[in-house]
């Protein structure tokens, strides 16, 4: 409003510079409340325990590898695989 009482001629500039810092000491208090209000708001939920739950995060599959066994023969007839990945049949 001050700005267009000036571009009028009514008030000179300083009242309108007077006025936008009044705004902006204003804009500021209210995002410093804003702040406030939500810090204090976290602090409460921690106070009475929490009041929100984490999501479980998806578990990944492990990729598919193939089974080593422990043992060194898991059946009678046990099968290696040569440097070529082709499976042999050991002799006894």
């Amino acid at each position: 409003y001050s700005l267009q009482l000036y571009t009028q001629g009514q008030v000179d500039f300083l009242n309108v510079l007077d006025a936008q810092r009044s705004l902006y000491v204003s804009e500021q208090a209210l995002v410093q409340s804003t702040h406030d209000i939500s810090t204090d708001l976290i602090a409460l939920y921690k106070a009475l325990g929490g009041g929100w739950q984490e999501e479980p995060q998806p578990k990944k599959d492990p990729p598919n590898l193939p089974q080593l066994s422990t043992r060194a023969h898991d059946n009678e007839e046990s099968q290696s695989i040569s440097a070529s990945g082709v499976k042999e049949n050991p002799q006894r």
